[in-house]
């Protein structure tokens, strides 16, 4: 994915990266970038299953949390907002819900 002005501008208007400069965010993104990725509506971004110690952050889109895939949203993550951020502070390695796309993100 290329690390546009729009994506600095979201991320740089986000709690979560609060006081960083942009030019660290973008030196941020180019490390990580081949964790970033788009998801169609319905796909999974991350499931109960695939366990692992990371978080999520919306950079478009919405991402909705269900109990399982298929079952009723119990929260949606929309732009600037981050989830599964539990995984990694369970030290099990485990989401607690199946993050599925709400739409393009």
């Amino acid at each position: 994915m290329i690390i546009t002005n729009a994506i600095l501008d979201s991320l740089c208007g986000s709690k979560i990266f609060y006081g960083v400069s942009r030019e660290q965010l973008y030196s941020l993104l180019k490390a990580q970038e081949r964790n970033i990725a788009v998801f169609k509506k319905g796909e999974v971004v991350l499931s109960r299953e695939s366990g692992g110690t990371s978080m999520g952050f919306v950079i478009k889109g919405r991402v909705n949390a269900v109990k399982h895939s298929g079952g009723a949203v119990f929260s949606s993550f929309e732009k600037g907002e981050f989830f599964a951020a539990a995984s990694l502070y369970s030290g099990r390695g485990y989401c607690v819900a199946d993050f599925i796309a709400g739409r393009e993100t």
